[in-house]
């Protein structure tokens, strides 16, 4: 049987050229040689896959230029590198973005090249060009991918289960941060080697028994990994097998996530609930104490007044209120220690500060450390809170103290200095320590950031000074060198003007100039007896009240008083605060004194002291309260 002949043998090879321009799916076109500046060389032929690509037709397509085909998306770049191309009559090959009739974007895949006549001369470029969107977007896809698993936090690799000894095949760029590994580094090596160089022996065991294909396809394991610069973090590891349709583990995919940081949070995280659990603690028992101080010490005062001129008497009460003195002071300081605030900013004698400050020193320093203490007369009295001065600078002493190492001297200086035109103290505890590098310079102040090894230290001493400084409108700073040693200014509000006489006074005068008639409301009955003597010693009449309930039927029944001198803490629905709004809004005129020994977690955030009130601090005595007392009467001129 012959074969059929086709019918295309007796075409020559132009009309055979022409057929298979017609049936590829290829887009063909051809245009003039030039020109090349705009409009552009013209499209002579186009073959009907054009039409389908670009929606175009051969008839739209003739006497225009390719051109048409570029949008605003469509690369000046690739524009150019193609024009450079045509003027140098060199072909051409090129991914470029394209426009079809219904402005739909697609890529193409384009071959120029110049075609020359019998003569030598070019005249037309051929471009044949084939569509290449799909392969477009995987690849931006897989651009995508590279981006991201080059840029998360987490390590991860990929080995080949079925290449001899299950080499690595791919770390991304968070595997190298974490570990210190390159792909150089790793390249060959089978991954449970690398695993066992990273991690601890029972996680490299681990992931060995995965690598083994372990009925189990992922394994997530806690432990501590080592970088190639032998430093160690806490890892969390996940291991995966991927396996193919028909089941085969082709592949191991290892996810490496850094917890040291988190580990960290998690550690302050405890460390600051258990010193809120002890400030809390702390805090309750110094309120009980200062109720018996107050008892103690209101009560040895009454004393003195009917002891006096008998000096056996006298001696003896003396004694009684000097140790009632000493508690209060041991308990404030406890107070200031708890982080519990005492709401008691007023003005501050720096001397008395410093002179105790170095009582405590006297057996808290080393032998071989020198402390001196440079005070400037006009620098004594300064706005703050005493307690919490002096627990700043024994901070900032014993800090010193920590960073020399062998004999070394520590000075603290006082001056007054003007901020911003407002007149401020400025105390400087200086050191020939250590000194800090600029590294520990940047986070000395930070919560938690400690210089001492494990177990020494909390790291909130300075964060506690820089935010007690803060609060009453202050700062510190740090001046350091590495090697010689550490300056920390501590700068204040000095204390205005005109108030400063007090520090001065040697009594109290007994004898109140006004007669006031006072609403006492304390829940401790010690405290209530104690406190209305002291009152009535002081020439007010007092009726007391055991609660706030009680206080209101009181004040409801005779709005004849001028003061209402009420504790802060209650039992029952009601605290002083709340007892202070409601008894106002029964007599407006009404002077409120408040009192407590611990202002802490009771109070609202945004509790101030109104100015129809006035705040003494358990335990107080006669001169508080007489302070108290003509502060609030005094509001009424």
């Amino acid at each position: 049987m012959e074969r059929p002949v086709s019918a295309t043998a007796g075409m020559n090879l132009k009309d055979l050229l022409g057929l298979v321009a017609h049936y590829t799916d290829d887009v063909v076109i051809v245009t003039e040689a030039a020109p090349l500046d705009v409009p552009g060389p013209q499209i002579v032929y186009v073959n009907p896959s054009f039409s389908r690509m670009t929606g175009y037709s051969a008839e739209e397509a003739i006497g225009k230029t390719p051109r048409m085909l570029q949008g605003s998306k469509t690369s000046r770049n690739t524009c150019d590198e193609i024009r450079a191309a045509l003027t140098a009559w060199r072909p051409i090959r090129t991914e470029i973005l394209n426009y079809r009739k219904d402005r739909t974007e697609f890529w193409v895949e384009l071959s120029i090249t110049p075609v020359a006549d019998d003569a030598g001369c070019f005249r037309y470029w051929v471009s044949v060009q084939r569509e290449v969107s799909e392969r477009q977007r995987f690849d931006e896809q897989r651009r995508m991918h590279e981006l991201i698993l080059a840029n998360v936090d987490e390590g991860i690799f990929v080995a080949d289960a079925l290449g001899q000894g299950c080499p690595i095949e791919f770390i991304n760029a968070g595997f190298s941060r974490m570990t210190g590994y390159s792909q150089v580094d790793l390249a060959g090596l089978d991954w449970r080697a690398v695993l066992g160089m990273c991690v601890s022996p029972d996680a490299a065991g681990a992931g060995r028994s995965a690598g083994a294909g372990a009925s189990d396809d992922r394994v997530s394991m806690e432990t501590i990994s080592r970088r190639k610069d032998g430093t160690s973090f806490s890892n969390l590891i996940c291991l995966s097998s991927l396996r193919s349709a028909q089941g085969e583990v082709v592949k191991f995919v290892g996810v490496m996530r850094d917890l040291t940081n988190e580990k960290l949070r998690e550690k302050e995280f405890m460390a600051a609930q258990r010193l809120r659990a002890v400030g809390e603690m702390t805090g309750g028992i110094a309120h009980d104490f200062n109720n018996l101080l107050t008892a103690i010490g209101g009560a040895a005062e009454l004393l003195a007044q009917r002891t006096h001129g008998d000096l056996a008497l006298s001696e003896l009460v003396a004694t009684i209120r000097g140790a009632a003195g000493r508690g209060t002071s041991q308990v404030r300081r406890l107070l200031g220690f708890s982080r519990t605030p005492l709401l008691t900013r007023g003005t501050v004698d720096l001397s008395a500060v410093l002179k105790q400050l170095q009582l405590l020193l006297a057996t808290l320093l080393r032998e071989d450390i020198v402390l001196a203490v440079d005070e400037d007369p006009g620098s004594r009295w300064i706005d703050a809170d005493a307690v919490q001065l002096e627990g700043a600078l024994l901070n900032l002493v014993l800090n010193a103290q920590g960073a020399i190492v062998k004999t070394g001297r520590i000075r603290v200086s006082a001056r007054p200095v003007v901020v911003d035109g407002d007149a401020m103290v400025r105390i400087e505890v200086s050191d020939n320590g250590q000194g800090m590098d600029e590294a520990t310079r940047a986070r000395i102040f930070e919560p938690f950031f400690t210089t001492k090894v494990q177990g020494r230290g909390s790291g909130l001493g300075l964060a506690m000074v820089k935010a007690f400084a803060r609060q009453f409108g202050g700062s510190i700073t740090l001046d350091s060198v590495l090697g010689q040693g550490s300056t920390f200014a501590l700068t204040l509000p000095a204390a205005p003007d005109g108030a400063t006489d007090f520090g001065e006074l040697a009594s109290v005068a007994l004898a109140a100039p006004c007669c006031y008639s006072v609403l006492l409301v304390e829940d401790d009955d010690v405290v209530r007896i104690t406190a209305r003597a002291m009152l009535e010693l002081l020439g007010h009449k007092v009726q007391e009240c055991s609660n706030a309930e009680l206080a209101l039927q009181v004040l409801d029944a005779n709005k004849r008083f001028q003061i209402l001198f009420t504790d802060i803490m209650m039992p029952g629905r009601m605290s002083g605060i709340e007892l202070a709004a409601a008894a106002r809004q029964r007599c407006a005129s009404l002077k409120v004194i408040l009192t407590s020994g611990w202002a802490g977690t009771d109070l609202p955030e945004d509790f101030k002291i109104e100015p129809s009130e006035t705040f003494v601090l358990k335990p107080y005595s006669l001169e508080d309260l007489s302070a108290a007392i003509a502060k609030a009467g005094g509001s009424d001129t």
